[in-house]
């Protein structure tokens, strides 16, 4: 088996430790491609499509609620949402039930945005796998299931 070397030590191709690099290096690529992208659609950041996608998806929700699901400070996601609002791309409602309550609502402006970096975003995606057939990338899919769920001891 041919060995490959780096600076810390030996590692085995095909070892655990590879794998795990050849993942690492594939994600750093597929999301600096993604972060690079969004910029071009116009979002600043990926936690900013992040929260939209969110919002799209989930509908209105609680300022804790979307700093818990993209794991967030109290501080980091009131400072996103002020700044998605400012854009013209969310608005806060209270919650009619509860005053202490402010649920965040995805504008108009939002999601046309968000639609758009979604076309895009699939559109790059799909080309970064372009080398993959239907077979490959199904397999290629069980893979990364099956890795997931394979329990760490």
């Amino acid at each position: 088996m041919p060995k490959i070397l780096i600076y810390m030590g030996k590692i085995l191709q095909n070892s655990g430790k590879h794998l795990y690099l050849l993942i690492w290096k594939l994600y750093q690529q597929l999301n600096q491609t993604d972060h690079d992208n969004l910029r071009k659609t116009g979002f600043r950041s990926q936690t900013d499509f992040a929260l939209l996608e969110i919002l799209f998806h989930l509908g209105p929700q609680t300022i804790k609620a979307l700093g818990d699901r993209i794991h967030l400070t109290s501080g980091s996601i009131t400072t996103a949402i002020q700044r998605l609002e400012k854009q013209g791309f969310i608005h806060r409602r209270p919650n009619p039930n509860d005053r202490r309550q402010t649920f965040i609502h995805l504008a108009h402006r939002g999601r046309d945005s968000l639609e758009y970096a979604l076309q895009e975003q699939a559109r790059l995606l799909e080309s970064s796998f372009r080398s993959l057939d239907g077979e490959e990338r199904a397999h290629f899919a069980r893979l990364c299931m099956k890795i997931e769920n394979t329990p760490m001891t």
